[in-house]
């Protein structure tokens, strides 16, 4: 029998192998969680995308001008995880697409609720 992919499907499949490559996205830290991000801002929609890079590739609608995609980036992860805003810094990358944010307090178990096919 021989399988047939799409390249939507390979796609798909590298994302979510991807996302088990959490080492080089995800670290625990004193009181909460580290996550390397690659943002997009000005998107069609909001969502996460799969791993770039070893960073978690997230799509935000804002635009980033005058800081609104970081803050459109803070309130998506509040949203997600059923944080408080002020929970969600980010930490390095204010100005480029690289980021690095600390979620305080966010355990993994939270985390895997927005990402559930996450293996932690």
């Amino acid at each position: 029998m021989r399988f047939i992919l799409l390249d939507k499907e390979i796609e798909m499949i590298g994302r979510l192998v991807g996302l088990y490559e959490m080492s080089s996205w995800y670290k625990e830290v004193d009181g909460g969680l580290e996550l390397q991000l690659r943002v997009q801002p000005n998107a069609s929609s909001s969502g996460i995308v799969g791993v770039l890079n070893g960073r978690l590739k997230v799509r935000i609608q804002q635009p980033a001008v005058d800081g609104g995609a970081n803050e459109a980036l803070i309130k998506f992860f509040a949203k997600q995880l059923k944080s408080r805003k002020s929970a969600i810094r980010i930490i390095r990358g204010h100005q480029i697409r690289e980021k690095t944010i600390a979620l305080d307090g966010v355990s993994q178990s939270q985390l895997s609720l927005v990402l559930p096919f996450f293996d932690i």
